[in-house]
């Protein structure tokens, strides 16, 4: 696998520092060319300013061949000219030059205006400038300067040698880098691959080591290791929730068996002993069936699709659960409603846990105590919503309070008859809205459960109803 990568990385560079000395040879050729190009023209240039500044008594051949005898010129640099149909006299080393087709064609005939090429002697290329001596508008002769390139050229693939060398080198240390860089990425890689395959044939405990830093590795290792944290825990739960299931039921399975092999035992000779038999089994029945209802919800809270939300107003959701809570018993019911914000969220699940914290409430509370439904604006910006259900019934236990919203925990409500599971629902629907269940209570002093929804579940809010807008209700 790294060397696959690798391979193609070495690929990629290649092509890319191809194309960089491709450009960096084409830029260094320009760049010479126009120093040398600049090098002749300022020397046909000081040639120009030197005629015209001669001495008007001497004429423009002498003046030029005395010229050329004097100029000191860069090494490799060599100038011919040629007046009239005198003979072209040049510096040392222009002999060679002056064979070559264009320029004897110049020195024979002046150019009308400057030209330049490249020419070669042998093996030795020139970069040749010609320009016409013209004075008082007559063409009087040609003056040619031309620079060898072998020296320039010889510079241009010094450079271009010197920047392979540094690709070369460059692509060593980034082979380096990128080796220890997959080395490590492949390491974690292959440590998560290998952790998960044991996971699928093990068990959810083992967890990948930290890899030290902040980079993205560190961060993939602790979500992964997160990730198998969630999972760990909602196996866990699933295996939990098996094990209640199979010890709630099997009570109710087991009255249910005994008194229908009791029944068949006995017939039903006595009709009012065989009614009795078949209105507990009923009744079992159905407390098994509720059981079962609860625990398929709670079993489905953790999936992704368990809301089915839509915006509703909390004064309505509040209104009809108070309704319907105040036909369980008759209580001293109170309904403070503090807000008009409109929330988008599973009306059915929450009112079922609203119910469910009224029920409890009901059971905890004798019909001349108060049980009160509140909702209300929280958090600094004051955009969470509280909903909240107190009593002033017996209170729970500071022992008890910690367990209260585990499932098959029941209180102290007398009745016996409940699964316990009922705080857990309004743990579970809460939670899945994003929000929080706390409770708050003090031994004969009555309860209170509050459910916090994020402020992500507020859509809008119409004018509020003021601090002192309390809607009493009682149903003595």
């Amino acid at each position: 696998m790294i060397a696959r990568l690798l391979a193609l990385f070495a690929l990629v560079f290649t092509l890319a520092m191809g194309a960089v000395l491709v450009v960096v040879a084409h830029t260094v050729s320009a760049s010479l060319s126009r120093g040398v190009t600049s090098t002749l023209v300022d020397e046909t240039q000081e040639f120009a300013q030197a005629a015209r500044s001669r001495p008007l008594a001497v004429p423009v051949d002498r003046f030029a061949v005395a010229y050329l005898r004097t100029r000191a010129y860069p090494g490799g640099t060599v100038a011919m000219v040629a007046i009239s149909a005198t003979d072209a006299f040049g510096t040392v080393g222009s002999a060679s030059l002056r064979a070559v087709v264009p320029i004897r064609t110049w020195l024979a005939s002046p150019p009308r205006h400057s030209q330049q090429v490249t020419v070669h002697v042998g093996t030795t290329a020139f970069q040749v400038l010609a320009t016409p001596l013209v004075e008082h508008g007559q063409r009087l002769g040609t003056f040619v300067v031309a620079a060898n390139l072998s020296s320039v050229q010889k510079q241009a693939t010094t450079m271009l040698l010197a920047t392979l060398a540094q690709a070369v080198a460059a692509l060593a240390i980034a082979m380096l880098a990128a080796y220890l860089v997959l080395r490590r990425v492949l390491r974690v890689v292959g440590r998560v691959s290998t952790t998960a395959d044991a996971i699928g044939r093990e068990d959810l405990s083992q967890r990948l080591d930290p890899v030290g830093g902040h980079d993205e590795l560190s961060h993939l290792v602790a979500t992964f290791n997160a990730m198998l944290g969630r999972l760990d825990a909602s196996f866990l739960g699933q295996r939990q929730l098996l094990a209640d299931v199979s010890h709630q039921l099997r009570t109710p399975l087991t009255v249910i068996r005994g008194h229908l092999e009791v029944l068949r035992r006995t017939g039903f000779a006595d009709q009012a002993e065989a009614a009795e038999t078949i209105d507990l089994v009923l009744d079992e029945l159905s407390h098994t069936a509720s059981l079962v209802g609860d625990l398929m919800l709670l079993g489905r809270a953790l999936e992704p699709d368990f809301l089915d939300l839509s915006p509703i107003p909390i004064r309505a959701l509040l209104d009809d659960a108070f309704v319907a809570a105040r036909a369980l018993a008759p209580r001293q019911w109170q309904l403070d409603l503090r807000t008009d914000a409109v929330v988008r969220v599973d009306r059915t699940k929450l009112r079922g846990a609203i119910l469910n914290l009224l029920e409890n409430a009901v059971a905890a509370t004798r019909p001349e105590e108060s049980i009160t439904l509140a909702a209300s604006l929280a958090g600094a910006p004051g955009h969470e919503i509280v909903i909240a259900v107190s009593d002033g019934g017996h209170g729970i236990a500071a022992a008890e309070q910690a367990s209260v919203f585990e499932r098959f925990r029941r209180g102290r409500d007398g009745s016996g008859r409940g699964a316990g599971l009922g705080l857990s629902i309004v743990r579970a629907v809460s939670e899945a809205h994003g929000g929080t269940v706390a409770l708050a209570s003090t031994l004969g002093m009555g309860t209170t459960v509050s459910i916090t929804l994020p402020a992500t579940c507020r859509v809008v809010e119409g004018a509020d109803a003021s601090q002192e807008a309390v809607h009493a209700h009682s149903d003595r």
